[in-house]
């Protein structure tokens, strides 16, 4: 899939549920959950991999979290939150980063996209 045009290959009309999805997450004001569910094998892998890459596109930061591939820990929030990937891109500032910026604001929310 283009990363710069993940529909570029989308046969199946993923843009619309694609777009409805990110304005409603663009307009949570505070944490919320999702679930994507459909039987097995219609296609909510790819889905949620083609809007990964829209809302990173879109500039919203995201972080892709594939529960299969860690089904052989108890806890999936200690696995997604030991991973450095996701640590990284989700930490806070450090005191002196955030003395140095100009707004002291909370950072927007980060949609997680889990499989």
């Amino acid at each position: 899939m283009p990363e710069h045009d993940p529909f570029e290959n989308d046969l199946l009309g993923r843009r619309e549920p694609t777009e409805v999805l990110t304005r409603l997450v663009g307009a949570l004001e505070g944490p919320a959950v999702m679930a994507i569910d459909a039987p097995w094998g219609s296609g909510e892998s790819t889905f949620l991999s083609i809007w990964e890459h829209y809302l990173i596109n879109k500039g919203f930061p995201a972080v892709a979290f594939n529960a299969w591939e860690t089904v052989y820990s108890r806890d999936a929030f200690v696995t997604l939150s030991s991973d450095e990937s996701v640590a990284s891109s989700t930490a806070a500032p450090s005191p002196a980063s955030a003395a140095n910026t100009k707004s002291n604001s909370t950072p927007p929310s980060m949609p997680c996209l889990s499989d």
